[in-house]
């Protein structure tokens, strides 16, 4: 069950200072600038409803989420979330849950002004809002043990043969990506973007690019099915914010092959990196500058981004 509603207390609720809160308050999100979702330290007796509520100092925020949706996600600082509905944000909002390839498992239309626990260590977000969604979330201070979608390799590869091998492939075919945005899986090539190496598992791995690719596995001892491809994106392109295709790939190693990239955005904020192990699976972007961005890339069949960062700790 990831939503239980609670025999709690309801709460007066004095609508003008959670709007001062909100709209005067500071947001403590660590993207404040994010466009869908902040957090507000309460005022007044509301930042003390871990007290009245479990006899305990818990975390008390009001929070707001702004339409259409709230993107996918994990929560990253809390195991779980005590929410209270003020404004459920429309007439048809619902709060959706989703297995670890991001299947959708369950949809909940929260009632408004009843105490619930909402589970926030599997995937989910929120759909259908027309208006800002607000309410209260209280949660103890705890910290959870995924790892940050961006985790950095201490590992040398072959940059000269990377190179050599970019050039040798850079004029090869594109297939057609498929990309989950908003939540719809779309399929199209892309003017500013282009893969180049190993489109399907188990085609073209003698390369000296897949070569390279298994001594990085065999070094860490990783064991999956494995593509490794070069990815170029022009200058002042914007890959927007998408999931990659998990039938293809679960999770992936990056190494940056020019210099001062422009990072790649999670909603978590800006990574940047040289080498890395990246979760996918999360939304993210790139917003490139006014410089080519190229990478090489391992992407992982089966291996999802906390199994594959196990390797590297």
């Amino acid at each position: 069950m990831n939503v239980e509603y609670l025999d709690l207390p309801t709460i007066d609720i004095d609508m003008n200072q959670i709007f001062e809160t909100i709209y005067r308050g500071q947001n403590l999100h660590h993207v404040p600038t994010n466009g869908y979702y902040g957090i507000f330290k309460p005022k007044g007796n509301l930042e003390y409803l871990g007290e009245l509520l479990f006899n305990e100092s818990y975390v008390s925020r009001v929070h707001v989420m702004w339409p259409p949706r709230l993107p996918i996600h994990k929560d990253s600082n809390r195991f779980a979330a005590y929410n209270y509905v003020i404004d459920p944000g429309g007439d048809d909002v619902y709060t959706c849950f989703y297995d670890e390839d991001q299947n959708l498992i369950e949809k909940v239309k929260i009632e408004p002004f009843k105490w619930h626990k909402l589970n926030v260590k599997t995937f989910h977000n929120v759909e259908g809002m027309t208006r800002p969604r607000i309410g209260l979330t209280v949660y103890k201070a705890e910290e959870t043990n995924w790892p940050k979608p961006v985790v950095d390799i201490d590992y040398d590869f072959n940059m000269d043969l990377l190179w050599q091998e970019y050039e040798r492939m850079k004029h090869g075919p594109q297939p057609d990506y498929e990309f989950s945005k908003d939540g719809k899986t779309t399929k199209n090539t892309l003017n500013g973007l282009a893969v180049y190496g190993t489109h399907d598992y188990g085609v073209d791995t003698d390369t000296l690019l897949m070569q390279e690719a298994k001594r990085f596995c065999r070094y860490f001892g990783i064991e999956d099915d494995i593509l490794a491809q070069f990815m170029w994106i022009d200058k002042n392109f914007e890959l927007s914010w998408h999931t990659d295709d998990a039938t293809r790939c679960r999770s992936s190693v990056n190494v940056i092959m020019t210099n001062d990239p422009a990072p790649v955005t999670f909603r978590e904020g800006d990574f940047y990196y040289k080498c890395a192990a990246l979760d996918v699976m999360q939304e993210h972007a790139v917003f490139n500058r006014d410089k080519e961005r190229i990478l090489m890339r391992i992407s992982f069949r089966n291996t999802r981004h906390k199994d594959l960062c196990q390797y590297f700790t």
